[in-house]
């Protein structure tokens, strides 16, 4: 029985195979993000802005990313149906910026800015160990580096949901090859399971965070979100896009964030704000418009507020003069990794789809254009 009105499915079929604010929320989400760790390299992370009514919005943020995630990849999956033109188009959409900001940060940024001597730089372990966040090694610190900031030591705290979104890509794999990701059922009743244990385990053990806020246990939680993000598509054809119900969900998602131990239970009004939204036709801005510009903010925004802060004393004063300033600079280096890397790398796709198989060459040419308009999904 499906749902009487518009459901998200019909949405996107009516908008090429794509939610019309799928790029919008993507990049809202990468400055919400990006806004918060304004203040936290401005004025450090103590845990008090964990306890204000901001809580919920700072739980939510990167967990949206990686339910949003897990919506747009099982479409990429299904459209493939092939675990090498998946995996190869995983490969193109992370590798390139992520070489290139884990490289600029080491050889152009380290050398520049770190405490230490050229050459106890460069022989440092430190340093070379760092190039392991390109596999998923995650590394935080750079021989010398912001040893002063107020969130000291760290070059790109971004990167620590790097080893969770490669275990993703490993789970969708696995689905792929064992055709579960087809087995529409199957996937709500194994995705059912995992949220019903975590909800038992966080009863008598409080999986879901801390007092802080600073939850060692954060990259499952964010790994669940992409499950139901896959269940979410799935069930596409049957969820309403209903301006009502994205007011209960809202308002529930808030009042069970807003307390320690609820966060399980808030991943599905969460999930389906997070749908509503991409389901909006946003404000048509030339920004929103001209390249998909979220992953470029997330991955660099970090390392220069870090230095901005490290190098000018007065945003250590007064954290919103710090988003002002690092804003325009991040989005400038966001638009052009977008531009001269990511895009022209993207670019690639067209010769894995050539190599597919003859019986699902047809619908993976037919779906390159959804795919693409999806930030390359």
């Amino acid at each position: 029985m499906r749902f009487e009105g518009t459901s998200v499915g019909q949405v996107m079929r009516a908008n090429g195979g794509a939610g019309p604010g799928f790029d919008a929320l993507r990049l809202i989400l990468a400055l919400s993000i990006f806004c918060s760790h304004s203040y936290f390299t401005s004025q450090g992370d103590d845990g008090s802005l964990w306890e204000t009514p901001l809580r919920p919005l700072l739980m939510t943020m990167v967990p949206m990313f990686f339910g949003l995630s897990g919506f747009l990849v099982t479409g990429s999956a299904l459209r493939t149906q092939s675990l090498r033109v998946f995996m190869t188009f995983r490969v193109l959409r992370i590798l390139p910026a992520l070489v290139a900001e884990v490289t600029l940060s080491a050889l152009i940024l380290g050398p520049l800015l770190t405490a230490v001597s050229w050459h106890d730089y460069f022989s440092s372990r430190q340093f070379y160990e760092y190039f392991g966040n390109i596999i998923g090694r995650i590394r935080y610190v750079l021989p010398g580096m912001f040893l002063d900031n107020p969130m000291a030591g760290f070059v790109n705290i971004n990167l620590w949901t790097l080893k969770p979104e490669f275990f993703c890509y490993v789970l969708m794999a696995a689905m792929i090859v064992t055709r579960v990701i087809n087995r529409r059922k199957l996937v709500i009743l194994v995705v059912a399971i995992l949220l019903a244990v975590s909800l038992v385990t966080n009863v008598f053990h409080n999986i879901s965070e801390d007092n802080f806020g600073h939850n060692p246990y954060m990259p499952y939680v964010i790994v669940l979100y992409f499950m139901l993000g896959v269940v979410a598509f799935h069930w596409r054809d049957f969820i309403p896009v209903d301006s009502r119900l994205f007011a209960v969900a809202a308002i529930a998602a808030y009042a069970l964030m807003r307390h320690p131990g609820y966060a399980f239970v808030a991943t599905i009004p969460t999930m389906y704000c997070m749908l509503y939204l991409s389901m909006l036709k946003f404000p048509r801005l030339r920004l929103v418009e001209s390249g998909d510009y979220s992953y470029g903010v997330y991955l660099y925004g970090f390392p220069i507020q870090q230095t901005l802060v490290h190098l000018f004393p007065i945003f250590r004063e007064w954290w919103p003069l710090l988003f002002v300033i690092a804003a325009p600079t991040t989005l400038s280096f966001a638009a052009f990794s977008w531009h001269f890397i990511e895009k022209p790398t993207l670019g690639l796709k067209r010769f894995v789809i050539r190599k597919a198989p003859i019986e699902k060459r047809q619908t993976a040419t037919i779906s390159t254009f959804e795919a693409w308009r999806s930030a390359g999904l």
